[in-house]
């Protein structure tokens, strides 16, 4: 996409972005606007998104947690604890969800 940032994430990404910035002689500190994302395919956005999320998740001490989410996660795990085999496999869970997904809508009320 000449004239167009590329964020940098993930591989291809960052190889687009330095291509775009030789062939273009872009500012690499140039901001990167909510329309310029909007130049991109689904999939890109989608990859962009991925690499964000994953580089969330490589820095956990950097994502808060609150006192009600901490007091949940114990309520959890209590739960867990007390009777492991008391839920549902997540390929269980999984397959639940896709099927509920692929159902017609039994309840057309608005």
């Amino acid at each position: 996409m000449p004239g167009h940032p590329v964020i940098p994430g993930s591989y291809r990404a960052r190889i687009d972005y330095e291509r775009n910035i030789a062939a273009t002689g872009a500012d690499k500190t140039a901001k990167v606007t909510p329309d310029d994302f909007l130049e991109l395919s689904i999939p890109e956005r989608l990859a962009i998104i991925e690499d964000l999320w994953d580089s969330l998740a490589a820095t956990p001490t950097f994502l808060p947690v609150t006192e009600e989410q901490r007091r949940e996660m114990d309520n959890r795990l209590k739960e867990y604890e007390a009777g492991p085999q008391a839920g549902q496999s997540w390929a269980r869970v999984r397959e639940d969800i896709l099927y509920e997904l692929s159902e017609p809508q039994k309840n057309t009320h608005t």
